[in-house]
């Protein structure tokens, strides 16, 4: 466990993910479509193929795989909540039911079994919307960085 621990570690470290953008000579238009896959794919709910998915897409589209694997794990525990909340606040409003929509401290896994549907609706504009921002958001980063770089 402690070994996997610090693989974890050494990816998030400033250091690996400046190199990973940066010092690569990759376009910066396919380090952000990498990157905004990995979230599209992420937020969607096709949970246990989300790595198989993201890893199969990035090779077909041949984006970097590892941005892709990366970005998928925007379900991560700490953010599923609230994912999970806007993704059932989404499918409400679509649909036009108005079920008494419980709080966002209430939302577990038996709650989204019994609103399924409403979930996987929720999801797809949820995922667009995020993956274009953080794909903007990247390739605007990724633009400044190097210009600024180069102006000095």
């Amino acid at each position: 466990m402690k070994k996997q621990w610090r693989r974890i570690q050494f990816l998030f470290k400033a250091a690996t993910l400046k190199r990973l953008f940066t010092k690569n000579s990759e376009n910066p238009l396919k380090i952000a479509l990498a990157i905004s896959l990995g979230v599209f794919i992420g937020i969607l709910p096709i949970w246990g193929v989300m790595l198989l998915l993201g890893i199969a897409s990035a090779h077909l589209l041949k984006l970097n795989k590892l941005l892709v694997l990366l970005a998928t794990n925007i379900h991560f525990t700490p953010l599923f909540p609230i994912i999970a909340f806007f993704c059932l606040k989404i499918g409400f409003l679509v649909t036009g039911n108005d079920f008494g929509f419980p709080p966002m401290n209430e939302i577990n896994l038996e709650l989204l079994r019994s609103y399924f549907w409403f979930y996987v609706i929720g999801s797809l504009p949820i995922a667009l919307i995020t993956a274009s921002i953080t794909g903007l958001i990247t390739f605007a980063s990724i633009h400044a960085y190097k210009y600024l770089r180069v102006s000095r």
